[in-house]
């Protein structure tokens, strides 16, 4: 599994709308970054 596809299941088990809805739930590190990277470029 990629990363993207990793954040993509996080924010679907958390019935995520916005970003907003599942960062928290995201693990700290690499995945944070990278979600970080996606909302802000």
């Amino acid at each position: 599994m990629t990363k993207s596809q990793y954040l993509l299941a996080i924010a679907k088990a958390n019935k995520a709308q916005i970003v907003e809805d599942f960062f928290p739930a995201i693990p700290e590190g690499a995945l944070q970054q990278l979600a970080h990277k996606i909302i802000f470029g």
